[in-house]
């Protein structure tokens, strides 16, 4: 005799498979935050590098570099949210020419704003041939949603290091 089984689901294991996407679906704002802390942690790490590179190569090649978002015309520009560009600037002009020196750069991230505040407002990180930076001592705020969550400052000796914030508004 044949019986005719149909397949069906039971109600555990409708119950199991809800369960699971709850918790899937209560995990993943917070799995979301934290891999964008992790990039903004990433980026923090390679703007100093990228700022602690240029100074070293100043201090070694004893030329003048610029640390600096360029836009379509090579030239410095004031807004940080771009890619960030070292490079050999021996007339100063915050310039790139065809015949500078591209160190490195840092790729933009769209998480964050970049602030650059520097003294008499600055719009580019000047290393001299001995590595300082004799007149633009500063810092380099990233925010989100209004707010700092990481600093680093640049004193006039060239040297970076990161700032606790507490929760200051950008």
């Amino acid at each position: 005799m044949k019986r005719n089984r149909q397949a069906a689901v039971t109600l555990l294991e409708l119950l199991i498979v809800i369960t699971i996407v709850c918790a899937i679906a209560m995990l993943m704002p917070s799995f979301l935050e934290f891999s964008a802390k992790a990039r903004i942690r990433q980026f923090e790490q390679q703007l100093f590098l990228l700022v602690q590179q240029a100074r070293l190569h100043a201090a070694t090649r004893r030329v003048r570099v610029t640390v600096c978002p360029l836009d379509d015309n090579q030239r410095c520009h004031r807004n940080w949210n771009a890619p960030i560009s070292a490079f050999e600037d021996p007339a100063g002009k915050r310039r790139l020419d065809h015949d500078d020196k591209l160190i490195a750069t840092a790729p933009a991230l769209p998480l964050i704003d970049v602030d650059w505040k520097g003294m008499g407002g600055n719009r580019a990180i000047h290393f001299n041939l001995h590595g300082h930076t004799a007149v633009t001592n500063g810092r380099v705020r990233l925010c989100r949603q209004g707010k700092v969550i990481r600093e680093l400052v640049l004193n006039r000796q060239g040297r970076l290091r990161r700032s606790v914030t507490e929760d200051s508004q950008c």
